[in-house]
């Protein structure tokens, strides 16, 4: 007997027949699912060298053999080739997958045996190889999964990849790639494609996510594939860590991270040009981007060839508007979206105001020129320089986020020293709520009875439902019974309900929605809804109008009403819609017919009871009527006359501030976050001045202190009021809105004014960062909008003016930045000029 023939017949011992394989990212040696191995089987003897007649005879007859279709079964009784190169070969036999180097010495050859047949599909390229094996746990199919590799030095080129949720007869496509080593799976489920990224020598999966804004895995359309076979990924650009590939789907973004890799999908994009850009690292805490450099990359639309931009490493790759200055060298990174540079004595930044949907938002560009300024130096955010032989400061987050017309001079500041310090001043104005003894309302009487007319298998469901959300969102809904049905309005959607199956969906409103924000969201849409000769007649309280609408929900007639909260009819069939004017009568086309102010309701034989409201909700007028907001509902309330007067007003957009109801001149101003209702002194609606808040918008967790803070200039009628990032100047007589500072993404201290100057505190930097935090106090002239800035210390915001022109800036107790105690107060004299001494 030969060599070669004793070694096949050593092989043939039942204790080198293997049972199993190793556990995932192990070499072949030990359990293949299927059975488990009892015995502990003895080393496979190594091979001796093989004659040269003996090689050569034995490739003759690999020769002949076929090689395996893309399906195939493990049970073939003539050797199937799976992967082979010259000498090397792995092949399917009897149940057993073999491996041998041909003339070679060292290696291992433990067959690999199934205990019974099994289907398998594998994809190749030239050296490497996936098998995937079938298999269904409960009702998800997966696959068992091996990789072949014929480029390795090591003896055995087989490993197990381990059990994967991605089932071979699902694959489409595998595309393998050279570098970085591995293989991109393309799978079609039941309602979409998925990929896949194979890591090389086979160290498991990645799940590959489609950040493009134009991917739709419903209809991703697999490529062309020949029979089993892929091509190698050829587009391949490697930078430090990163690897860009490209295929006829667009783009993939391979990144070697420190802790584990990760591989992003950009389908209907390809990779144009390429900028590193330098990292401030001081400012970037925390990742993508705290290595010394990023890189952006321009990227092309396949489709238009519309240029966005991309910036990587990225946790969570999204293309964006691009500057086209940003493609030029020497730009910096800061925190964000931010990138700075200093060129030809200009300094150059470009800001996204956002990096939360960053796919629409325009680059804000601003140039500022440096010229005189000397000795500029730059400390994170904060440039440095002497400017008119004084040492001032210029925040870089002052000059990215600052909107609207605004000298460059008032984005300079010097230092001011600090104050006086004490531990006596105490803020004004109560902020806890108070309780009120107050009338029931009957208008709340009502909702609750109407409410309690609701069956109880719908208000069962309709709990259900609200169970079963997130808890952050909620809808305040409309029910209504019309007829014998009910219907239930939530935001926009109609729903009817029926008792054996529940609430069906009617389709959609052309309704308005307002939210009020806070922690949670809360949303409220129109008040009221009646049928009447087969159409709908809807109270769209947010949009100000009565709809007349189709089955199908479209309009038929419209008519403006300010707040319209409810809808019906009257005994001669006429449309009454109740709203800020009182009651409006329209004909059957919502033809106005007259109007009729609303009227106090008397209350003298209501009890009263007890009201928890806020203080700047609550107001007493001089002949002692009392104003009171509660729940979306102004009341005005004279105990004398003992009646009632209520309207539906709507609630705040931010909920964080407060309703504040004020007396200017001869009216009365409720006044919200967005918009202020004018009412005259016996409680009759005149108008509504609105001034929409602006994106992005200080809200919800970026809620500046100072939101909703005020000054009420009655002499001048000017109402002064800090909303989100803006300082708004609102014209009580001709409704103007002018923004005296409007600055993103900066948290405001309360507005104070002393002789027409008005006072407030800025605070900048990375959100609860205190690295590079920066903490200023403005002074804006009222007359001309002039603007002064200084640098204080950090920590405190604007409280309170005191006696004879004094500015008192508080530091919180939660403070904990700077060398000053928490709640200690800073006093600054104001001069004849407002400058603080």
């Amino acid at each position: 007997m030969d060599t070669w023939s004793s070694w096949i017949a050593a092989k043939r011992h039942p204790h080198y027949l293997l049972y199993g394989m190793g556990a995932n990212h192990e070499r072949l040696t030990s359990v293949w699912p299927g059975g488990q191995a009892t015995l502990n089987p003895q080393p496979t003897p190594t091979p001796s060298e093989l004659l040269s007649s003996s090689i050569e005879q034995r490739l003759n007859d690999i020769r002949e053999w076929k090689t395996a279709d893309h399906r195939f079964t493990t049970d073939a009784k003539e050797p199937l080739i799976l992967l082979q190169n010259d000498k090397q070969i792995v092949y399917m036999q009897n149940n057993q997958i073999r491996y041998e180097w041909i003339g070679g010495s060292g290696f291992q050859n433990n067959p690999l045996r199934f205990p019974s047949t099994r289907t398998g599909y594998i994809w190749r390229n030239d050296k490497t190889a996936y098998i995937g094996f079938p298999l269904t746990n409960g009702e998800r199919k997966q696959g068992e999964w091996y990789e072949i590799n014929l480029t390795t030095t090591v003896s055995n080129p087989l490993k197990r990849v381990g059990d994967m949720q991605i089932a071979p007869e699902g694959i489409q496509s595998i595309t393998f790639s050279n570098k970085p080593a591995g293989a991109l799976f393309l799978e079609k489920t039941v309602d979409h494609y998925q990929e896949y990224w194979m890591n090389g020598q086979g160290r498991g999966q990645l799940f590959v996510n489609d950040y493009s804004a134009s991917q739709d895995r419903t209809n991703m359309k697999p490529p062309v594939v020949s029979e089993a076979d892929r091509t190698v990924l050829t587009k391949v650009k490697e930078f430090d860590n990163l690897t860009i590939m490209e295929d006829e789907r667009g783009l993939l973004i391979y990144q070697n991270g420190s802790v584990s890799p990760s591989i992003y999908r950009l389908s209907g994009y390809k990779l144009g040009r390429t900028q590193p850009i330098n990292i401030d690292t001081a400012l970037r805490s925390q990742p993508p981007y705290t290595g010394p450099n990023a890189l952006l990359l321009s990227i092309n639309s396949m489709e238009n060839g519309t240029e966005k931009g991309l910036l990587l490493p990225s946790t969570h790759p999204t293309p964006f508007i691009l500057s086209v200055r940003l493609m030029e060298e020497g730009w910096t990174l800061l925190s964000g979206l931010n990138l700075v540079r200093m060129k030809n004595d200009i300094l150059q930044t470009i800001s996204y105001p956002s990096t939360q949907g960053m796919k629409s938002l325009e680059p804000h560009e601003v140039d500022l020129s440096m010229k005189g300024v000397t000795a500029i130096t730059r400390d994170g955010s904060m440039m440095q320089g002497t400017k008119d032989g004084i040492k001032q400061y210029l925040s870089l987050y002052d000059l990215m986020n600052t909107r609207g017309s605004m000298p460059e001079e008032s984005l300079w500041m010097s230092t001011l020293a600090a104050g006086r310090i004490s531990k006596s001043e105490k803020s004004e104005g109560p902020t806890k709520e108070v309780m009120l003894l107050f009338p029931k309302r009957e208008a709340l009487e009502k909702e609750q009875s109407l409410n309690a007319a609701i069956p109880e298998q719908l208000q069962n469901a309709l709990k259900q439902r609200d169970y079963s959300g997130s808890g952050d969102a909620s809808n305040n809904r409309t029910v209504r019974q019309v007829g014998e049905e009910w219907y239930v309005l939530t935001g926009d959607r109609m729903e009817r309900w029926e008792a054996s199956g529940g609430l069906k969906d009617m389709g959609k409103l052309p309704v308005k929605q307002h939210c009020s924000i806070s922690n949670y969201m809360v949303c409220q849409s129109a008040a009221d809804f009646i049928s009447k000769d087969g159409y709908w007649y809807v109270a769209d309280t947010f949009g100000n109008r009565i709809l007349k609408l189709s089955k199908k929900w479209e309009i038929t007639e419209e008519s403006p009403i300010p707040m319209p909260w409810k809808v019906g009819t009257n005994e001669k069939g006429e449309i009454e819609g109740y709203g800020l004017q009182g009651i409006t009568l329209f004909t059957n086309e919502l033809e106005k017919l007259s109007t009729t102010a609303a009227l106090p309701q008397s209350v003298s034989k209501l009890p009263k009871e007890e009201v928890a409201v806020y203080p700047e909700s609550l107001y007493e007028d001089p002949i002692g009527v009392q104003w009171l907001y509660e729940s979306s509902r102004l009341y005005v309330y004279d105990p004398l006359k003992m009646n009632l007067l209520t309207h539906h007003v709507g609630s705040m957009t931010n909920a964080v501030g407060k309703p504040k109801i004020l007396l200017y001149m001869n009216k009365m101003l409720l006044v919200f976050d967005d918009h202020i209702h004018v009412f005259d002194t016996k409680g009759n609606w005149q108008k509504e001045i609105t001034f929409p808040r602006t994106k992005p918008d200080g809200i919800y967790d970026a809620t500046p202190k100072g939101e909703n803070s005020y000054v009420l200039d009655r002499e001048k009628g000017l109402l002064y009021m800090i909303q989100g990032f803006r300082l708004l100047r609102i014209d009580l007589t001709s409704g103007a809105v002018t923004p005296l500072l409007w600055q993103l993404n900066t948290n405001m201290g309360n507005l104070l004014m002393d002789r027409e100057k008005l006072y407030v505190t800025l605070h900048t930097g990375l959100g609860n960062e205190q690295s590079d935090s920066n903490e200023e106090l403005i002074m804006i002239d009222a007359k001309s909008g002039g603007l002064v800035r200084w640098k204080i210390g950090a920590g405190f915001t604007t409280d309170h003016i005191g006696k004879d022109h004094e500015l008192i800036l508080s530091k919180p107790s939660d403070s904990t930045t700077g060398s000053i105690a928490s709640g200690s107060y800073m006093s600054y004299k104001l001069n004849e000029q407002g400058r603080p001494e």
